[in-house]
């Protein structure tokens, strides 16, 4: 068992382990990735006692998997037992109803009595008169009435939204004073209105409630305030105008502290805060200020919100940031681990991932997952906003993660003076921080903005030959949600539209189809500077790729990778960048879904594969 396999204070048998994972290799049996649930079993205890595990597991060989390459796992949710049941799907699964939605379709709720009286009668009838040839039909009998137990035992646990339930508790009498007690919390039992007595009949109670807010939503006709308001502005002010616009969030300024660590504001707050911690684990402090305080109550949100696009794995914690899709963190560290950051898995000059060490740290399906994250030894660890397109921060997604997580969002409207000056002092130039947001908000329109051209659209929706001097090599990747595998494939042609070169290779993973077609892109990139072509046009169906990189703004879930294709295209004298619609994509389109069902790499010169001459 692996560390980010528990959750809880217990430790695991290491030992143990060690060998159930020999005996699984000797039988040359892998662990298959499920959805659903992560941790599968629970000691059903709450708080710091709770103990969550990853024990139940599906495992296959090769050759099963080669028989059913289409099968897909899940553990579902805990129910009567301490264990999660996995599911094996090996054909499409037609979608039902719930067990309750059907019952409650079904009049349950209203008839359950009735048949649960006509089963008892009935058995009551065969024990009276037992023989051998009833015993048949009391064995039908008790299981239809174990069936109606069961599904009266979920109707009210749902009913009463109690989230556990022990094994083999049977009490339904429970459930249903539970969902009786939520029902009289809920209920205004009486009112006092507003000359101190209290109102307990249900008229009553309802024509107070009706005249409270008659009289608070209704005027009192006051007499002579003309002469207060006489001399009130009618009108907002530039300035009360903009005040009342301006919205400035928590959220929004730690995300500008911790991306931008080199400003004196962000300078200033660690020194006096969190001089040798990051923002994320810093404390409260001793008398803190009203903004600092303001900061830390969204820390949580802004954390959940964060994902490193890795570099060169200096700045994230292997164990305990969030790096790698469906970890949030990979932690506890493991005991005896000299693990710390992301770039002690690189091997020793930075530039690629050490896959020994990865394979003996982590279970098969992470590893390679892993191993297929592009780094860069050059370039730093990149911060990004998980939640939004492009990768920047924005007020609306951080709201959105705060009311999935049910907190409250901690909102500056009237912003105090303290602030702005504050603010004013620490950033310095004023006019200069305030065209620096407005470059930010013109870059972040030209990746939004997709109605223009701007010299990279292809309206025809089909592929066109190049100019005489340039060669045009179209790309796409053909990604599955599901694995994360993606199939890389690229064509190129020249004015004549006849085939210089084409590939088509199998990625393991990719951790989104934006990556998977910028991964297809760099692939095509190095081919053609190795073969030495200087005028080059780079053509796929990503427009959010392709405006992009047409406008050099970078998208920050990919940076280091975004950033090493335009590195590349310094290569060539002339490297432009190409949008066409699918249809117009067909041939790389076909190699690439090609490559998913036959993964073995192929380079083919002056041809492509005959499934892909459309």
């Amino acid at each position: 068992m692996y560390a980010f396999e528990k959750e809880g204070q217990r430790g695991s048998n290491n030992t143990e382990m060690s060998a159930f994972r020999e005996a699984c290799s000797f039988c040359n049996l892998e662990d298959r990735s499920p959805t659903g649930v992560k941790l599968t079993w629970s000691n059903g205890r709450r708080g710091n006692e709770n103990v969550r595990k990853r024990l139940d597991k599906f495992l296959t060989n090769s050759h099963w998997f080669d028989l059913y390459p289409d099968a897909s796992f899940e553990n579902l949710a805990r129910i009567a037992s301490d264990h999660s049941p996995i599911i094996c799907r090996i054909s499409p699964m037609v979608k039902k109803k719930t067990e309750y939605s059907v019952l409650k379709a079904c009049g349950y709720v209203l008839r359950v009595s009735t048949v649960w009286l006509e089963m008892l009668g009935r058995m009551d009838w065969l024990l009276s008169s037992f023989d051998g040839s009833t015993r048949a039909k009391q064995r039908a009998l008790r299981k239809q009435i174990k069936e109606l137990l069961t599904h009266e035992e979920l109707m009210w646990k749902q009913h009463s939204r109690i989230q556990w339930l022990r094994e083999g508790d049977k009490n339904t009498r429970f459930f249903h004073t539970c969902a009786s007690n939520r029902q009289r919390r809920n209920s205004i039992l009486r009112l006092k209105g507003p000359d101190g007595r209290w109102v307990e009949e249900l008229n009553e109670v309802c024509n107070l409630v009706s005249s409270y807010f008659s009289e608070l939503f209704s005027s009192s006709s006051p007499q002579g305030y003309e002469f207060v308001v006489k001399d009130i502005d009618r009108r907002l002010t530039e300035n009360e105008r903009q005040a009342l616009e301006r919205r400035v969030t928590s959220s929004e300024q730690v995300w500008r502290l911790i991306t931008s660590l080199t400003t004196l504001a962000a300078r200033t707050l660690k020194a006096r805060y969190c001089p040798r911690s990051s923002f994320f684990d810093a404390k409260i402090g001793y008398r803190p200020s009203y903004i600092w305080h303001s900061f830390l109550s969204v820390k949580d949100i802004v954390r959940k919100g964060c994902k490193w696009n890795i570099g060169d794995g200096c700045s994230v914690n292997v164990w305990k940031d969030f790096w790698l899709d469906d970890y949030r963190s990979m932690g506890p560290k493991l005991n005896n681990c000299d693990v710390d950051q992301v770039r002690d898995l690189l091997n020793i000059e930075g530039d690629s991932w050490n896959h020994e060490l990865l394979y003996s740290l982590f279970p098969h399906n992470i590893a390679s997952k892993i191993a297929c994250c592009f780094v860069s030894k050059s370039r730093n660890d990149v911060l990004y906003w998980h939640n939004s397109p492009g990768g920047r921060f924005s007020c609306k997604s951080a709201y959105l993660l705060a009311l999935e997580a049910e907190e409250d969002m901690v909102i500056l409207e009237n912003c105090p003076a303290e602030w702005e000056t504050f603010m004013m002092i620490l950033e310095g130039n004023v006019e200069v921080i305030a065209k620096s947001v407005l470059s930010d908000y013109h870059k972040a329109n030209l990746i939004e903005n997709l109605s223009g051209n701007n010299g990279v659209h292809n309206h025809a929706g089909m592929w066109l030959r190049p100019d005489v001097e340039h060669i045009k090599i179209n790309c796409h990747a053909a990604w599955q949600k599901e694995s994360g595998k993606a199939g890389l494939g690229f064509v190129a042609r020249d004015y004549k539209g006849e085939a210089l070169f084409s590939g088509g290779r199998l990625e393991c993973y990719a951790s989104s189809p934006l990556e998977a077609e910028a991964k297809a892109v760099h692939w095509a990139m190095t081919r053609a500077i190795c073969m030495g072509y200087s005028h080059v046009i780079f053509e796929t169906d990503s427009l959010c790729l392709v405006k992009a990189l047409h406008n050099k703004v970078t998208l920050l879930q990919i940076a280091n990778l975004f950033s090493d294709i335009l590195s590349k295209s310094m290569a060539f004298r002339v490297c432009n960048w190409s949008f066409v619609k699918r249809e117009g994509n067909r041939v790389a389109h076909s190699i690439a879904s090609l490559v998913l069902s036959c993964p073995n790499e192929f380079m083919l010169d002056g041809s492509v594969p005959s499934c892909a001459n459309v």
